[in-house]
């Protein structure tokens, strides 16, 4: 299936592009997976849409709730409730979101949007101006879907072996000098020393020689 999007000029007009993009969910749950599914037309909200494409499967935007198509922005007046953005009754919000350019910084951009937005509500009423911008972060965070799990499986792996490896050879040190000083410690402990030395005191004692 190829995943295609939709494409700047299907916004050119309101309503003159009545193109959808399907989400892979509701491809698979709605219309079976069929390959032939470009290029047919569907009823959304009781308007024929003609379907684009097919968002590869695992993808969302950046939206809390899950989305089943994707459609142009010029036909929210037709498909859903409310005022035509385009219309003569305008919203009094749109929420829009997007990318930082490279070597944009946040408060750079927040500069621009809010002398862009303050000239574009130039001539309304003082109540209706605008006066700042709001930015927020709507970075998408990875999911841990199952292939995300089979792709670093190998990687969890590799680090849990070296891990084992690690702590094995540690013990292994640590068992060789107890058993190399064992005779040291009977030795010692014939003499009447204590078990347990304090710091101060086992630093200037020497090992006892050999018998």
């Amino acid at each position: 299936m190829t995943c295609l999007t939709l494409l700047p000029e299907d916004a050119s007009a309101p309503g003159r592009e009545a193109v959808i993009v399907l989400s892979n969910e509701a491809w698979q749950s709605m219309f079976g997976g069929r390959p032939d599914i470009i290029g047919t037309t569907i009823v959304v909200h009781g308007f024929p849409m003609e379907v684009v494409g097919v968002a590869r499967k695992g993808f969302q935007d950046i939206s809390e709730v899950p989305r089943d198509f994707w459609a142009p922005l010029t036909m929210a007046g037709r498909l859903q409730d409310g005022p035509d953005l385009f219309g003569k009754e305008h919203p009094e919000r749109l929420d829009i979101a997007g990318r930082l350019a490279r070597g944009q910084s946040v408060s750079g951009a927040k500069a621009i949007l809010t002398a862009w937005s303050q000239r574009m509500t130039l001539q309304l009423p003082d109540d209706r101006k605008a006066v700042a911008v709001l930015l927020h972060s709507k970075a998408t965070a990875i999911l841990l879907t199952p292939e995300l799990l089979v792709a670093f499986s190998p990687l969890a792996v590799a680090f849990g072996l070296v891990l084992v490896l690690a702590c094995t050879n540690v013990a292994s040190m640590m068992l060789a000098r107890a058993t190399a000083r064992q005779r040291e410690i009977g030795i010692r402990l014939s003499l009447g020393a204590l078990r347990r030395w304090p710091p101060s005191a086992s630093a200037n004692l020497k090992p006892a020689p050999a018998a």
